[in-house]
């Protein structure tokens, strides 16, 4: 059995505390990652960033714990991983995992939002990327289904093709991907849609790498 990253495993107690429906932010998670690995030659992040990732994934929708109508879930959700006392962050990856996880929905991360201005150059880099696949992650379980099983990417002229392997035609996944791929295609300059093959039975990768 694999061993759980120290962050990864803070994460899913504080996930275990906040959110009674796990099971979305869990296949976020594992979506985010196979985006990240898949996508390593666009983002140019490291493994410890794919933690943060992985991290943010499966704290965004926490933030439901303090907007019942969901309204603002995702602000909430950056205000308690920033309220939460980490042992295993320490202060710029508990705010890169905040915005990211900010940034899964709505706006988009601008200089007018004091917290991603006041980051470093650097660090408003990785959220910008992060956030991009976050997004693009959770559009792909808009049902809350865990329809896909797994996906290739493939480039062409400046275009990324998702190819979606899933249990269903994914007719709500694909309406989501329309509205958030946005900052993925300003960020990475690549424009990207998705093909889903439905019924299809490749091989699956396993969710238990790290959660």
């Amino acid at each position: 059995m694999n061993h759980l990253h120290p962050i990864l495993e803070e994460a899913c107690i504080l996930l275990e505390q906040l959110d009674p429906h796990p099971a979305h932010p869990r296949q976020v998670c594992f979506l985010a990652r196979q985006l990240f690995q898949q996508l390593d030659h666009l983002h140019q992040l490291d493994k410890e960033d794919l933690v943060l990732l992985e991290a943010a994934a499966l704290l965004h929708d926490i933030g439901w714990s303090r907007s019942p109508d969901g309204s603002a879930h995702h602000k909430y959700s950056a205000a308690l991983i920033l309220e939460h006392r980490w042992t295993s962050l320490n202060p710029d990856e508990t705010i890169l995992v905040a915005l990211t996880a900010r940034y899964h929905r709505k706006a988009l991360p601008k200089p007018a939002h004091e917290p991603f201005h006041n980051l470093r150059p650097a660090l408003r880099h990785k959220v910008l990327s992060l956030s991009s696949l976050l997004r693009v992650a959770d559009s792909l379980d808009r049902s809350h289904q865990s329809l896909v099983r797994s996906m290739e990417c493939v480039f062409e002229k400046g275009n990324c093709q998702l190819l979606i392997h899933s249990l269903g035609k994914g007719e709500a996944e694909a309406r989501a991907l329309e509205k958030k791929r946005d900052l993925f295609e300003l960020h990475f300059s690549t424009k990207l849609e998705a093909t889903f093959l439905a019924g299809t039975t490749p091989p699956v990768p396993s969710k238990m790498e790290h959660v």
